[in-house]
């Protein structure tokens, strides 16, 4: 009996657990009634976004500080930079969601952002192809 690929069963518990939070990481929004969007957007906003990912990228990444001081500045502002968009745009899907309520606001924002970030790079980056077969 062949034995399975640990980095394989890793991956794959990894996808499961990712899918899992990501259906489910607004939920708490409606069981907490008494406190603020704020205050809920920030706890997850800390623990989703700040102290598990370093976490993660200390357990999956050897030498981590070595790899980050070795790295030109210039990426490292790029990552800083695209963070920042990142964690604007989690800000607004959350205020999305706050307003719209957890099923339309989920199923309307997630609708437009996929075929609006599919399509604006292919725009920005490649103009030219967007008539052709390719585009």
């Amino acid at each position: 009996m062949d034995t399975m690929n640990p980095d394989l069963v890793t991956g794959i518990a990894g996808v499961l657990i990712g899918g899992i939070l990501n259906g489910s990481f607004v939920a708490p929004m409606k069981r907490m009634k008494g406190w603020e969007w704020e205050n809920t957007w920030f706890v997850y906003s800390i623990s989703g976004l700040l102290i598990i990912p370093w976490i993660a990228a200390f357990y999956a990444v050897p030498g981590l500080t070595g790899v980050l001081s070795a790295a030109p500045s210039a990426a490292i502002w790029k990552v800083i930079l695209f963070g920042i968009g990142w964690g604007i745009g989690s800000v607004l899907f959350g205020l999305g969601v706050a307003r719209l309520g957890l099923a339309v606001g989920y199923g309307l924002i997630l609708g437009l952002i996929a075929p609006i970030g599919t399509f604006l790079p292919l725009a920005v980056l490649y103009p030219e192809r967007l008539a052709t077969r390719q585009g």
